[in-house]
């Protein structure tokens, strides 16, 4: 479900290829551990597995509402778009 979602949100939370497997009860997913990547000098990518209840609560949490304006480090609002 989140799949199909995700190609309606123009910039959405997370792209397709990083949902890994879904069983119809869990969704697994990969992320980028932020403090092993700190201490390790690069990005370290881990996997999580949620039940699907939590996974669209996260998920949804990283929606920007309606009409509100995003701004992203590429495209027309990147920094080095002077």
């Amino acid at each position: 479900m989140a799949t199909y979602l995700a190609r309606y949100l123009r910039g959405g939370p997370m792209r397709d290829a990083r949902i890994l497997a879904f069983d119809g009860e869990t969704v697994r997913f990969s992320y980028i551990d932020n403090p092993a990547s700190k201490a390790a000098g690069h990005k370290v990518r881990d996997a999580m597995e949620l039940p699907v209840e939590q996974f669209l609560e996260r998920y949804f949490q990283h929606v920007p509402e309606p009409n509100l304006k995003v701004v992203r480090h590429w495209g027309l609002y990147s920094p080095n778009k002077a």
